[in-house]
């Protein structure tokens, strides 16, 4: 399992809590979840797969911030959350993830 610094355990926490609400509608299906990756150059890749929730469908414009040495980039392209980020802003960037469920009505279902 993937060990979260202190510093991303809140964000880690809600979207451990949006995938186990929707369990049995995603993670049944083969190759559907959530996969975190790292990058070369270097930071982390997560990809959270929307089809079979309400946010199937829903896409927005790629989203990037940048500051020193941080970064992020998300975007939903309807059937896929994307996240690209430093090696630091893994709970940020989870944070945009649990944002997006939110405003588009998902949070605590």
């Amino acid at each position: 399992m993937l060990e979260c610094p202190t510093s991303c355990a809140g964000p880690r926490r809600s979207g451990e809590h949006w995938v186990r609400r929707r369990a049995r509608h995603v993670l049944r299906f083969h190759g559907f979840g959530i996969r975190i990756e790292t990058l070369d150059n270097p930071g982390w890749s997560v990809e959270v797969d929307l089809e079979e929730t309400g946010l199937n469908g829903v896409t927005l414009d790629r989203t990037e911030v940048a500051e020193g040495d941080s970064w992020i980039q998300a975007w939903p392209d309807g059937s896929v959350f994307h996240l690209r980020c430093g090696p630091a802003d893994l709970g940020s960037a989870l944070e945009r993830f649990t944002d997006f469920a939110a405003r588009h009505g998902q949070e605590g279902e």
